[in-house]
């Protein structure tokens, strides 16, 4: 199993391939940590979809990875679960999306979220040579603090989006628009879309950015996406944005410790 430590737990990477139990994690830290982090029902990729994705592992289109942080992961049901990562890798279009990444109230303050974060792309990134592709930045959504208040989000939007600027996410200069994520769901305009560097350094381009479009697009609206009226005019947007210019003299993440084989567990701890 791949895992490593922090100050008073571990983070692990779910896979199926041991046993029953990662599911169970995954019951559990949905129920614990992820929805009270994303209680809009909107916002949230069903249970049974997540388990689904698990079960699939590398053999999906949209290769998700999952994170979870916590102490005693050993013993599912009595274990203490502090953070969740969850990522989707679109192989079709080279692209990836750090979808969901919470800290649970009682572990903040300890640098889980930029360790949780840290591992995402990381998986991404070793996605892509897996497969034989060219490893690009990866994308976050983010609440747009100009639109979303303080009463609407579990934490304030503006606090977030300075948070992730400051471990050197930057911002797609687009009107982004998130496609439905589901039959019942609407499409989201209250978002911003960010980026982090790969660990070589290179910041999103064009090319990038529309992969990432093209995938999100996609999996989530299916092949007729391209009709979109959103999607005809955040692909016009990205055409006419000069990338490049942005990301000079950036911050960008610091490289956090890998995620370890199961008999090498590397140290994690980080400001938050």
């Amino acid at each position: 199993m791949e895992k490593s430590s922090y100050s008073s737990g571990e983070i692990i990477r779910l896979d199926m391939k041991h046993g029953s139990g990662q599911m169970r994690l995954l019951e559990r830290i949905y129920d614990e940590v992820y929805l009270p982090a994303f209680p809009l029902e909107d916002e949230q990729t069903p249970l049974d979809v997540l388990k689904d994705r698990l079960e699939k592992g590398a053999k999906s289109p949209n290769e998700f990875s999952f994170f979870v942080a916590g102490a005693d992961l050993d013993d599912v049901e009595a274990a203490r679960l502090d953070a969740i990562g969850i990522n989707i890798f679109y192989k079709n279009e080279q692209a990836s999306l750090l979808a969901y990444n919470a800290v649970a109230p009682h572990a903040q303050g300890q640098g889980l979220g930029r360790s949780i974060f840290g591992a995402g792309i990381d998986a991404c990134e070793d996605i892509s040579r897996r497969e034989g592709l060219k490893v690009r930045p990866a994308f976050l959504e983010v609440n747009n603090p100009e639109i979303v208040t303080e009463a609407e989000d579990v934490m304030p939007p503006q606090k977030r989006l300075e948070t992730f600027k400051k471990w050197g996410a930057q911002e797609v200069p687009i009107g982004y628009v998130q496609p439905s994520l589901g039959v019942s769901a609407e499409s989201c305009s209250r978002l911003k879309l960010l980026h982090f560097a790969t660990r070589a350094g290179r910041h999103a381009d064009m090319e990038d950015t529309l992969g990432f479009l093209n995938g999100i697009s996609r999996a989530c609206v299916g092949a007729e996406y391209k009709s979109s009226p959103d999607f005809i005019r955040m692909e016009a947007e990205t055409l006419a944005v000069k990338f490049g210019a942005a990301s000079r003299g950036a911050v960008i993440m610091p490289p956090s410790p890998r995620i370890a084989s199961q008999n090498h567990i590397l140290g994690m701890n980080r400001p938050a």
